[in-house]
């Protein structure tokens, strides 16, 4: 059987992580159903012939308009975090559906029958009206008219709940009548039905009922107060529904000014549905009305009471940092300062020490150590043990309260660190031997620690750090003995002098031979030089890389001068030059230039055919090493013509082979020839020479 009605609750809470922390609020309402519907009911049982007689009877039933009457209660439950609403914060709100007990007393009244979930009972009047007719050979009256159309009901039905199961027979009002009729005011026809049904009195039997059913429950949310104003209107249509939505903090709220969610808009739609029928039985005959069948009458809207709940703000979690620290620092006491957010109220600054491994003893840290604690000031001056911390590493960071004493988390890592780094001075000055001062001294124990004497011959380096070191001076005019000084820095050093003297004058001049081709073809060429701060050359070279330097040009004023060799020898130049002072320059270990003489052997053409050309050559003058000799031949030579194997036409190991005839040549050709005189990998070339062959004769 279908249920009668359904009870509507709404349960609103906000769910969080950590629900242990919620905090939960109710506000119970009702929805009251409470008003009058005409509804119309009707119904017939249809004819019922009963045999042997001539007589059908049929019975009718007609209802009057219809009270509805119910309440519905409704509770409204939000659970919040206290803890998450703060200035500025975003927190959650689910809501959720289900039922809760009616209210006593709220039931459905049917036509002034009272159906309560519960024992009352209430006599009252159906006020239908039901007639009892009759068909008999063709004519039809009424059998049986109330005489006021109301009927006393001795019953009163139950209207069932959610999740109850009930049967046909107690899910509607029965209304079992045995019409008591009057023959006096019957019909001819009537008072002779009634005679032949005399031993068989009619029994009728009158049922109806509601319904509802519900679709959804609708609402409006608001926010206000300290929060960013917003609305959402929400819908549930199950029971056990859970819905949601955000509410922003105002970032500058006040903490003394709570948040306001109201309800408004509330309302809970249903269906409402309507069934009648009736039962006649006659002589042991029954003629019905359809079973369980359910008209819907339409869509009637319940209206609920507004209401609001608020919720008070609280201090938001304090949050903080160490601000940063230098790298390193050069003193054993130094600042360290702190920063909170507007929610800190007191810190607890932490700090803990890395020591670096020194020879046998490896690296260590220390724990966490409380520096200050629940103090107010966000800086402070930290101390630390003179001896030992040189190099030490110290990391701080820090942890804020809120005004609820409530602790910011620990930060799993330091917030900055610093090295310390105790730094010296070293200071002294630079003198002759006659205790002159010598300004533009270069005092460096390194690149970057290093410094110039100013014109009273004094230094100073700073920022160094404790340990061994060696202070060394130069400058390029004097020499210093010692060059440097050991130093052991656990304090300012002072008085760390130098003297020198003056360095042997070395001349400013500078020179260089400009250098030469690799192969000179002829036996006389011109070597030039050049210098800077230079009066004056000498000028020296050598025959063969282990040849002895010989004196060519000496104190000469000239900056070139034609030089003679012998061929196939290879010849090497250097020179110096002289100041202004008359100092000279010291000879280079190395030659600046060096340069191959070698003069080009003759190459010649003896005869020329149409397709061949007869080449003549110088023999080699120098046999020590040589390999063969290389005929090339081209028609379109270019620089690397007699190097490349590509134009290489024959190769003759003799020495004494100085002619050849080069055949298969094409008539009216220019063609181009060289010679190379190969020594192992080195070569040496003839001349270049070309001729073109001679045209094709013509045939007799």
């Amino acid at each position: 059987m279908k249920k009668c009605l359904l009870f509507l609750t709404v349960l609103i809470f906000i769910t969080f992580i950590n629900s242990s922390n919620a905090e939960i609020k109710q506000q119970r309402i009702n929805f009251v159903l409470d008003q009058t519907k005409n509804i119309p009911w009707e119904a017939n049982t249809g004819w019922l012939e009963i045999p042997n007689t001539g007589v059908k009877i049929r019975s009718y039933a007609f209802a009057t308009p219809t009270i509805l009457k119910y309440q519905f209660p409704v509770i409204f439950t939000i659970e919040y975090d206290p803890n998450q609403v703060y200035a500025g914060n975003i927190f959650k709100v689910n809501i959720k559906i289900e039922s809760a007990l009616p209210m006593k007393n709220s039931g459905l009244y049917l036509t002034g029958v009272y159906m309560p979930n519960s024992s009352y009972s209430l006599e009252s009047r159906l006020g239908s009206e039901v007639k009892l007719q009759y068909n008999y050979n063709g004519e039809v009256g009424d059998l049986y008219t109330p005489i006021d159309a109301s009927i006393n009901i001795q019953k009163a039905f139950k209207t069932l709940f959610q999740n109850e199961i009930q049967t046909a027979s107690d899910s509607v009002p029965y209304l079992n009548l045995v019409p008591l009729i009057d023959t006096k005011n019957l019909s001819l026809k009537a008072k002779i039905v009634y005679k032949i049904l005399n031993l068989v009195s009619p029994s009728l039997e009158l049922f109806g009922a509601l319904k509802l059913e519900g679709k959804y429950v609708a609402g409006k949310v608001t926010i206000t107060g300290a929060s960013l104003a917003s609305e959402k209107y929400l819908i549930w249509k199950n029971n056990g529904q859970m819905d949601s939505f955000y509410v922003n903090v105002a970032p500058q709220a006040n903490i003394n000014s709570k948040i306001r969610i109201s309800f408004s808009d509330l309302s809970y739609r249903f269906n409402l549905f309507k069934q009648m029928g009736m039962n006649l039985v006659v002589a042991n005959m029954k003629a019905s009305t359809p079973q369980n069948i359910w008209e819907s009458v339409g869509d009637i809207p319940i209206n609920g009471p507004a209401f609001s709940f608020e919720i008070p703000l609280v201090p938001g979690p304090a949050t903080s940092k160490v601000n940063p620290l230098p790298a390193k620092v050069n003193s054993l006491s130094f600042n360290v300062s702190w920063t909170g957010n507007i929610e800190a109220k007191s810190y607890t600054i932490q700090y803990q020490v890395y020591k670096p491994a020194s020879g046998p003893i490896p690296a260590s840290w220390t724990g966490w150590i409380n520096w200050l604690v629940d103090t107010t000031n966000t800086s402070a001056t930290f101390t630390v043990p003179n001896e030992g911390s040189q190099g030490n590493i110290y990391y701080f960071r820090s942890r804020a309260k809120n005004a609820n004493n409530q602790w910011e988390p620990e930060h799993p890592q330091a917030d900055t660190f610093t090295k310390i780094a105790l730094s010296y001075s070293i200071s002294g000055k630079v003198r002759d031997n006659n205790n002159n001062p010598i300004s533009g001294a270069k005092v460096y124990i390194a690149d970057s620690i290093a410094t110039f004497t100013d014109s009273f011959g004094n230094y100073m380096l700073s920022n160094i750090d404790p340990g061994n070191y060696s202070v060394k001076v130069e400058h390029q005019n004097w020499i210093f003995s010692p060059s440097f000084r050991s130093v052991y820095l656990t304090n300012n050093v002072s008085n760390l002098d130098f003297v020198g003297t003056s360095r042997p004058q070395v001349s400013k001049a500078t020179s260089q031979v400009n250098p030469l081709p690799n192969i000179q073809n002829k036996l006389s060429f011109i070597v030039s030089w050049t210098g800077t701060n230079a009066v004056a050359y000498d000028v020296q070279y050598k025959d063969g890389a282990s040849g002895s330097w010989i004196n060519w040009l000496t104190n000469t004023t000239q900056t070139s001068q034609t030089f003679t060799g012998l061929n196939n020898h290879t010849y090497y130049f250097r020179c110096r030059a002289k100041d202004q002072n008359g100092l000279w320059e010291e000879y280079s270990n190395v030659p600046d230039t060096f340069t191959t003489i070698f003069t080009s052997y003759g190459l010649r053409i003896l005869e020329i055919t149409s397709t061949s050309i007869k080449l003549q050559w110088d023999s080699t003058t120098d046999t020590q090493g040589f390999t063969r000799y290389e005929i090339h031949k081209t028609t379109q030579p270019d620089q690397y013509f007699g190097s490349k194997n590509s134009t290489l036409y024959m190769n003759l190991n003799s020495v004494s082979a100085t002619t050849y005839v080069v055949t298969n040549l094409q008539p009216s050709t220019k063609y181009y020839f060289i010679i190379a005189y190969v020594y192992g990998t080195t070569r040496r070339y003839s001349e270049m020479i070309w001729a073109t062959t001679s045209a094709t004769p013509l045939q007799d």
